[in-house]
């Protein structure tokens, strides 16, 4: 029987235990599909982490980073975005 992936959403993926949780992500690929990643302002790992997993969608909190990730996102596949949060 195949089981379907379970979607998730890392919270602070740039952070300690949200590295950490990719890295089981990484082992477990069959199990799991990221749907969302999101980050304070560590842009530079996100965009990593993008590329690596192909979420649906990411989630920037302080705005300065959120505006640099636009400028930066043509690095990235277009389907990536990100929201404002204030």
């Amino acid at each position: 029987m195949i089981e379907k992936k379970r979607k998730i959403c890392i919270l602070g993926s740039t952070g300690s235990i949200g590295t950490q949780t990719l890295d089981v992500v990484r082992q477990k690929k069959h199990f799991f599909s990221i749907e969302t990643l999101t980050t304070n302002n560590n842009i530079e790992i996100l965009e990593k982490q993008c590329q690596e997993f192909n979420p649906k969608q990411v989630v920037i909190a302080d705005n300065a980073s959120f505006e640099e990730f636009k400028k930066k996102k043509r690095t990235i596949k277009e389907k990536y975005f990100a929201e404002k949060t204030n």
